[in-house]
């Protein structure tokens, strides 16, 4: 059995056969999240594992909505899971991780819609983002 994780700073979510959150945060999957006038942000980390915890190549990601006021990079990143997470507990696996690095303008807010593949499961997330004059 495979399955996506994605994580952000707040929640841990799980693709399988019939998409499902694992662990939720707040709001569900969309997060919103403030960054300052030309500072990146990360939005997210996206890796995918099997049943044994072995990590398998990363979903793919679709921008559904790309920014219009800033710009999205994604980067081989690793992701450290904690000791009492639900999917493969206390492991290291490779990831990609999702940045938004913010326009000069400030006092905006942008949005961002991202859908992470792995065979047949898709997961969309919507990230919505104040743009700060610095960051608080």
């Amino acid at each position: 059995m495979q399955h996506t994780i994605r994580a952000g700073a707040l929640a841990a979510a799980l693709l399988a056969a019939q998409p499902a959150l694992a662990e939720p945060g707040p709001g569900g999957d969309d997060r919103s999240l403030k960054a300052a006038a030309g500072q990146e942000v990360q939005l997210g980390v996206y890796a995918n594992v099997n049943a044994e915890c072995s990590g398998l190549p990363a979903p793919d990601l679709r921008i559904a909505t790309p920014p219009s006021r800033g710009t999205l990079t994604v980067r081989l990143v690793a992701l450290n899971l904690k000791a009492e997470s639900r999917t493969c507990p206390d492991r290291k696996l490779p990831a990609l991780g999702l940045f938004y690095r913010a326009g000069p303008d400030w006092g905006v807010t942008d949005t961002v819609r991202v859908e992470a593949v792995a065979g047949s499961s898709a997961k969309g997330q919507t990230f919505t983002i104040a743009v700060t004059q610095h960051m608080e």
